[in-house]
């Protein structure tokens, strides 16, 4: 079975994906695999890396939706893949951009930096709207050019209906998502979802490696944005010697520099082992370990801040215990081998679909235990 591939041990439960996941066996062998074979790292096996680093942009595509894995550039991270959004579009002054007030600062700071281009964030707090999405466009202007949300908001686990933001740009403008919260967890859709931009790493729900970025961009950008890194990746034919050169038509056009063989090698290892059971699977396992906890924390007097509605979750439930410290009591849990993160005031849980039925029920009773000591 496929959990036989994650820890299956009672005493230490990973509720931190949303943060970093632990790798499967069989991306740990990869990567074994891979060291061994760098001890003689000859012409054969720098065949074999290009052809892996092709296929993970496949297997990207595929997830995504996308139509070509030649929309999919392979980045350092998340940062990047939204500079490259930022400083590649023309940005006229008095221009907007909205977005969420409770944003991650990578999916902020990178739209903020452009105020001295005359360009303003225009904030919308999500948690003062029965209807977040409604806000959101509400807030959008004649003067509005891109529309930037995160898929899953990283402190409460609020998931956005993207296909109903997705619409809406359509009709005015830019549509930029950052996937990191939701990719491998819970489907998306870039055509369905009418999404421009789409950002992503590989280290969170994908079960992949720290340092991994992922960029999508729709067909009718590849070429309009401009270029701000320049290096021999990135160029169409590649040849030492040619004095001239022109771009790639494609996502590669982004990656200017040599490619992170390693974490390749770790992210294919990861999606392949998730092909065999699909996502579908994935994300019906998960959304029943979601509901399972919100009911028991939610019995056992927590107050939750994660929404009650299962249409506006994803993998994260986060919640604080009255009158107890967040931070300390976030510390006692990693302790005891519930493995978390604290947000704000709230501690944050995100499990991922390999949970087993034993880990799972043990979650509630510990954090019982330790709150008795």
């Amino acid at each position: 079975m496929i959990t036989k591939q994650f820890n299956n041990d009672i005493n230490l439960i990973h509720l931190n994906h949303a943060r970093l996941s632990p790798w499967p066996q069989c991306t740990r062998e990869a990567v074994i695999h891979f060291s061994q074979t760098m001890q003689y790292a000859t012409p054969e096996h720098a065949k074999q890396y290009y052809e892996t680093e092709q296929q993970v942009r496949t297997k990207l595509a595929h997830l995504l939706h996308a139509p070509s894995a030649d929309q999919i550039a392979l980045l350092k991270n998340t940062s990047e893949a939204l500079s490259i959004i930022a400083t590649g579009l023309e940005w006229r002054t008095g221009d907007n951009i909205v977005l969420p007030l409770q944003e991650f600062p990578s999916n902020r700071i990178v739209w903020q930096a452009l105020e001295k281009q005359g360009v303003h964030c225009i904030f919308v707090d999500l948690n003062c709207h029965d209807d977040p999405e409604k806000a959101l466009m509400d807030a959008c202007n004649i003067n509005t050019r891109l529309l930037t949300v995160s898929a899953v908001q990283y402190s409460d686990g609020l998931r956005l209906d993207l296909a109903r933001l997705g619409q809406f740009c359509q009709q005015h403008l830019l549509f930029c998502v950052d996937a990191a919260q939701q990719l491998g967890a819970y489907p998306i859709d870039v055509q369905a979802m009418q999404i421009d931009f789409l950002v992503s790493c590989g280290h969170k729900w994908l079960c992949g490696p720290e340092g991994m970025g992922i960029l999508y961009i729709h067909e009718s950008w590849l070429n309009r944005l401009q270029l701000q890194h320049y290096g021999w990746h990135m160029l169409k034919n590649i040849d030492f010697e040619q004095q001239t050169w022109q771009a790639a038509t494609t996502a590669q056009r982004f990656e200017c520099g040599s490619s992170n063989t390693l974490n390749n090698q770790i992210l294919h290892s990861s999606l392949s082992l998730f092909e065999t059971i699909s996502f579908k699977a994935i994300t019906q396992a998960l959304t029943e370990h979601i509901d399972y906890l919100y009911a028991e924390l939610q019995a056992a007097g927590f107050e939750i801040a994660t929404p009650a509605s299962s249409e506006q979750r994803a993998g994260i439930i986060s919640f604080r215990v009255p009158e107890k410290d967040s931070s300390v009591l976030c510390e006692h849990f990693n302790q005891q081998g519930l493995i978390c993160s604290q947000r704000g005031d709230n501690i944050r849980f995100s499990p991922h679909f390999y949970l087993t039925e034993e880990q799972l029920n043990a979650i509630v009773p510990r954090i019982k235990q330790i709150l008795s000591h």
